[in-house]
């Protein structure tokens, strides 16, 4: 498995949307590797960035982005882990 760094700055340098077959890949190897097991909250993240305002961003928005889906993810993984 590639490191996190790796597979963020392939994702956020892709030219194809957040609908892509490609997008999504790249977004499932980050789940995997984040131990993610749903995809509520990706799909929450990234509906605002249809219709091509994701490939309309800059990269450096792009990353912004992911790493606030990121920090989300593992919060949310650990609020859960906690409670259990």
């Amino acid at each position: 498995m590639k490191p996190m760094t790796t597979l963020v700055m392939e994702l956020i340098q892709q030219k194809s949307g957040v609908d892509s077959n490609e997008f999504n890949e790249k977004l499932a190897e980050i789940q995997s590797l984040l131990g993610v097991q749903t995809g509520d909250l990706a799909g929450y993240t990234f509906a605002d960035y249809d219709n091509g305002r994701w490939e309309r961003l800059s990269s450096i928005s792009r990353l912004q982005v992911m790493r606030e889906y990121i920090h989300g993810e593992i919060s949310e993984l650990l609020s859960i882990e906690s409670i259990q």
